[in-house]
């Protein structure tokens, strides 16, 4: 095949190519870790782009996925109190104080934003050398390609999250005619995953959230002292 667009949801769109800004990011290699990959989303889902060549790897968040189980409704009795002293030090840009002020009024199950896992996207390449890599993120229109040459022939995935239609969407394409060989899987950080194949065209991956508490610096648990666990989801 010519043409490849990968779906994160179900959804066809096309992508027009954009000229080159002074608001475009860009770059000469790979990221080599998170703090240098490129970020996307829509308020609601997150993408962090890599940009390998042989293995891109995009790692996914969604807003509803935080670490923990059932959470305690009852609001801490006392955090009203500390709403004026919290008002007091972001006036006076005290802002780590304000910080430490603010987690008395967050409740008894302050959670942790979670990753929901990684999508991973293994080429197949042709023998030869790999030049011209670029990779960029185009901050105008809030599109990140990934594009390089071997030989003659060019590479290029281009990304971007949807507002409107809340989608994720990468395409991929090849200069030459059925130029794409590739496999896509994915993983996460956490135990207990499962992957299922559907088909020849989809996997479903299975997994449970540990507790992650953002105040105490303690390991993941992956159930409480009451013996509940944590939130289940899938991604496909």
């Amino acid at each position: 095949m010519k043409n490849f667009t990968l779906l994160l949801v179900c959804l066809w769109a096309s992508l027009t190519a954009t000229a080159q800004t002074a608001t475009t990011l860009w770059y000469d290699r790979p990221a080599s870790r998170f703090e240098e990959a490129l970020p996307l989303g829509n308020g609601r889902i997150g993408v962090m782009t890599y940009g390998g060549i042989e293995n891109e790897m995009l790692n996914l968040n969604e807003e509803t996925l935080w670490g923990g189980g059932p959470t305690d409704t009852n609001p801490t009795p006392d955090a009203a109190g500390y709403l004026p002293k919290v008002r007091q030090l972001l006036m006076e840009e005290k802002w780590s104080e304000a910080r430490r002020v603010l987690m008395n009024i967050q409740g008894p199950n302050s959670q942790s934003f979670l990753p929901m896992g990684n999508l991973h996207i293994s080429h197949r390449l042709p023998a030869g050398k790999t030049i011209d890599y670029r990779r960029t993120l185009d901050l105008s229109t809030a599109v990140a390609t990934t594009s390089f040459n071997i030989d003659t022939v060019t590479f290029a995935r281009e990304l971007f999250v949807s507002t409107p239609a809340q989608v994720a969407i990468m395409r991929i394409t090849c200069s030459k005619p059925g130029g794409l060989d590739l496999s896509v899987w994915g993983d996460t950080p956490f135990r207990g995953s499962t992957v299922q194949a559907v088909g020849d065209n989809e996997f479903i991956l299975s997994c449970q959230a540990p507790f992650a508490d953002s105040e105490k610096k303690i390991p993941l648990r992956y159930e409480d002292p009451q013996g509940r666990k944590g939130m289940r989801y899938q991604y496909r």
